[in-house]
């Protein structure tokens, strides 16, 4: 709510440059908060996570793309991909930002230039490696492994290396949750992290991810499809029972061209439809109030409009959500919320909703 209300803020602030700086000065706090959060929930493995089937080769060649600018001209970056390599299940955007958060550790490393290398590989494991891997399920992994050539760590630090806010960087450099996040990954995507180290030789992350089956063609998902017009004139029903961020979001949908109607509940939305109207989206919070979830209003509402898209929206991380319905997660950016109703008007309805 406080992001996407300071984002509305800036925009008509566009003639107050001080009052707009403000602004942008509550909005980059409120970022942060919620960055902060992200990386708390995803060390307790409680982040709402999307997955899909990955080819991580593809992911990881747009990704070594991207990293001149951060590296430098002093790292060298090489790479070696499997060619036969398994497609993974996992949140294609949580492998970018954990090969990013890598990349920038290792970069930190060398502050006189080094090699950073990227590779892939297939690795199956009995239950004694398992065991011994930190006692994750034996069967068939893909593997992500990232290695410097800088100062490496004493054992000391790589034993609470995955630590929230443990860092040995000063206090200004980071918040100490980049290993502990990409760890709550691993585990809660049915993986392991590993950190190999040695001072004065560098250091060798491995991340492991479970192999799933792909049928058809190849896996290309490469979690960075380019993002779709996000204006349109549909008809759109945001339900919500926080007030003001159901203003918020209609203020934003309206200001594209949306036809916007809203509802506090369930009952009040569904109403809506018994009513006779029609919406092309319905936009609504997962869990509220009066007896009746988000993805029961989207049951019922699909009963009377059986071609109705649904767009859900959750602050939570419980097991209140489905990672198969497409979710906006809380807090979101205005950008976040044109592009995420653009993409599900354009695509199929689904057909069924789960219960909750």
């Amino acid at each position: 709510m406080i992001i996407l209300n300071a984002e509305i803020l800036t925009d008509a602030m566009h003639d107050r440059p001080r009052e707009a700086d403000q602004v942008r000065e509550i909005l980059g706090s409120a970022e942060r908060g919620a960055e902060l959060t992200r990386r708390l929930l995803a060390f307790a493995r409680q982040q709402p996570l999307q997955p899909r089937h990955v080819d991580l080769n593809a992911l990881v060649r747009v990704q070594v793309a991207t990293l001149d600018r951060v590296l430098g001209e002093t790292i060298e970056v090489s790479t070696e991909l499997a060619p036969d390599l398994w497609p993974t299940s996992a949140d294609p955007s949580q492998i970018a930002d954990a090969l990013l958060n890598l990349a920038i550790n290792a970069r930190d490393a060398m502050p006189g230039g080094g090699s950073l290398r990227i590779d892939t590989s297939n690795v199956y494991m009995n239950q004694p490696d398992a065991a011994w891997h930190g006692g994750i399920t034996a069967g068939d992994y893909v593997v992500l492994t990232v290695s410097d050539t800088g100062v490496g760590m004493p054992p000391a630090v790589v034993e609470r290396a995955t630590e929230p806010f443990f860092s040995t960087k000063p206090p200004s450099a980071g918040s100490g949750l980049g290993l502990s996040m990409i760890y709550g990954f691993a585990r809660q995507s049915g993986g392991q992290l590993e950190i190999e180290s040695q001072e004065g030789f560098g250091t060798t992350v491995r991340l492991f991810l479970p192999r799933v089956q792909a049928t058809g063609a190849a896996v290309r998902d490469l979690g960075v499809a380019t993002a779709p017009d996000p204006g349109g004139d549909a008809a759109v029903l945001v339900v919500d029972d926080n007030p003001a961020l159901c203003e918020a979001a209609r203020q934003t949908l309206s200001a594209l061209g949306y036809r916007v109607r809203t509802a506090a509940d369930g009952p009040a939305a569904l109403a809506l439809f018994r009513m006779g109207e029609r919406f092309d989206l319905l936009f609504t919070d997962i869990v509220m109030p009066h007896g009746m979830t988000g993805y029961e209003l989207a049951t019922a509402a699909r009963a009377l409009q059986p071609n109705l898209n649904v767009l859900f929206a959750t602050g939570y991380a419980g097991a209140d959500r489905d990672p198969g319905q497409p979710t906006l997660l809380k807090p979101y950016r205005k950008e976040e919320l044109a592009t995420r109703v653009r993409a599900v008007l354009d695509a199929a309805p689904r057909v069924s909703v789960g219960a909750g």
